[in-house]
């Protein structure tokens, strides 16, 4: 990562935003908006977990459409 910041970098390797969960019956699902700091790399994440760990975990980038 740090050669696409661009050289040294103190802050988060990602943030998190709009998380939104909901539990159903021991499953967890968390619903998510990420970027890393410093790049234009962002997007959303879908997570499911369980007593077992993670179930499922869905990710999608975000990319600006060309002009």
């Amino acid at each position: 990562m740090a050669s696409i910041r661009g050289g040294d970098y103190d802050g988060p390797f990602m943030e998190l935003t709009e998380v939104v969960t909901k539990d159903d019956d021991g499953v967890l699902t968390a619903s998510c908006w990420w970027e890393i700091p410093g790049t234009d790399i962002q997007g959303s994440g879908l997570i499911k977990v369980a007593n077992d760990g993670v179930v499922s975990e869905r990710i999608a980038y975000y990319t600006k459409l060309p002009e």
